[in-house]
């Protein structure tokens, strides 16, 4: 096993994040790693490295979490429900160690996308549909860009393509009553907090809420293909 020598001056040996166990795969292919990091009040991971670009959602109940990197202090990183950010680790690899504090009251989530390759096929321009917001602060130049998608309650969203490959990720379920027409929405798997579902594009959306809440996702869309397409159709 690896050592590296941290901030203290200790040596400690770590793991790639994919061997780490806390960090659990949940589905991979050319484009994508996506894994849940999933701790327990007090629960501490291994010492592990991060290496790809990787972009990270907090889902469920919020945290507060000790980060131990190797080349500076601990500190605490405090994370709301569908608070997300980057870790820009291509080029610049990290190893650290993390800690759910014990004072938290529930178990924490956080689910990363780590942004492998861009796939064959993506959009020529971002989504023009009212019912999804380019987040332009969260989105990246040449990996992906972000969205807020917004259902009111009985807001249909209507027909409509997706021109590319990525991940559409459930932040609240809306009442539990998401209905889909085929495509994207079907299937169930968005109808339910931190569920989520990889899109192979381009492809078809429809969906309706019919529950008595807002359905609110992040739709993570891949840059960077080769053949480009038109990004939705407009309504």
């Amino acid at each position: 096993m690896p050592k590296i020598a941290v901030f203290d001056g200790r040596e400690v040996e770590y793991v790639e994040v994919h061997d780490e166990p806390i960090h659990r795969r949940q589905f991979s292919n050319d484009y994508v790693y996506i894994y849940i990091a999933g701790f327990r009040p007090g629960e501490t991971s291994l010492w592990h490295r991060h290496s790809e670009n990787t972009l990270y959602v907090c889902v469920g109940h919020g945290a507060a979490a000790l980060n131990r990197p190797t080349d500076k202090e601990p500190f605490v990183h405090h994370a709301s429900p569908g608070d997300l950010w980057w870790a820009m680790s291509k080029s610049a690899p990290y190893v650290h160690q993390v800690c759910l504090l014990p004072e938290n009251t529930h178990n924490s989530h956080f689910f990363a996308m780590e942004i492998l390759r861009p796939p064959p096929t993506c959009s020529s321009r971002a989504l023009d549909h009212r019912c999804y917001s380019l987040r332009g602060e969260d989105s990246r130049p040449g990996l992906a860009r972000v969205y807020d998608f917004r259902l009111k309650p009985g807001e249909s969203t209507g027909p409509h393509t997706l021109g590319f490959s990525g991940v559409v990720l459930c932040l609240s379920d809306g009442g539990g009553s998401l209905e889909a027409d085929g495509g994207v929405f079907a299937g169930g798997e968005l109808s339910k907090v931190g569920g989520w579902k990889w899109i192979d594009g381009p492809v078809s959306a429809n969906a309706r809420n019919a529950g008595g809440s807002v359905y609110q996702a992040f739709v993570v869309e891949w840059l960077g293909g080769g053949h480009s397409v038109e990004g939705v159709s407009r309504l």
